[in-house]
């Protein structure tokens, strides 16, 4: 299991799935993300290794998106 923002992802998602459950993000900036991190439609959250969820936190830090407690505000 992973914990993005609060939000604990299931290990058996499929990355772009698991994503669509924290507040701010859309279908269209997941594939944006997805693409840029090079995660494959079959990728699954437990296929993930720390150092790829680190480089997906910086990604989100890097293009500023509104997600969780910050959205809320």
């Amino acid at each position: 299991m992973a914990q993005i923002f609060g939000k604990t992802l299931g290990n058996k998602k499929q990355v772009h799935v698991a994503l669509k459950s924290i507040s701010g993000l859309g279908g269209h900036r997941i594939s944006d993300v997805c693409n840029e991190l090079s995660a494959g439609s079959d990728c699954k959250i437990a296929d993930l290794s720390q150092s790829y969820m680190i480089r997906l936190l910086k990604l989100f830090e890097k293009k500023n998106l509104l997600v969780e407690a910050s959205l809320k505000k």
